[in-house]
């Protein structure tokens, strides 16, 4: 499950193989493996991102969309997961406890699946994989 700053860590050259080697993990141990794409997560990233970065996260939800519309999602390595008006305030208050997380937190839970982020956090019963700790391609020097 991508939050928003693995998304915006997608959409940057500097970063984007990070998410990329974890959605190839992903996609490598089952073909019908997705990597989850909260809306709210996608629509906060989106807003954020250069005129390239727009691009990559299109196509993210350009191949979700042939796929569905195809009716094969195998053909997508992403799924987009929709924020229903049912779950709304419990992701608004997930949001408020970790920014930038709510969709996510909400839909890792929901589906079993782990947290991918730049951003670790702590919440109980949520495995998290700390993108940054992976790789991290700014020169520190």
């Amino acid at each position: 499950m991508l939050d928003v700053s693995a998304l915006q860590g997608y959409a940057e050259i500097d970063r984007a193989l990070a998410v990329g080697e974890l959605v190839r993990l992903v996609r490598e141990d089952s073909v019908d493996d997705h990597v989850g794409v909260p809306a709210a997560a996608f629509v906060a990233a989106f807003a954020t991102a250069s005129e390239a970065g727009r691009e990559l996260l299109s196509a993210i939800a350009t191949d979700a969309g042939l796929a569905t519309l195809r009716q094969d999602a195998s053909q997508a390595a992403f799924a987009l997961l929709e924020l229903s008006e049912g779950e709304l305030l419990h992701v608004s208050t997930l949001e408020v406890a970790w920014p930038g997380r709510g969709h996510a937190v909400a839909e890792a839970q929901r589906h079993g699946a782990v947290l991918a982020t730049f951003e670790p956090c702590d919440v109980d019963g949520l495995a998290v994989i700390d993108l940054g700790a992976s790789w991290d391609d700014k020169d520190e020097s």
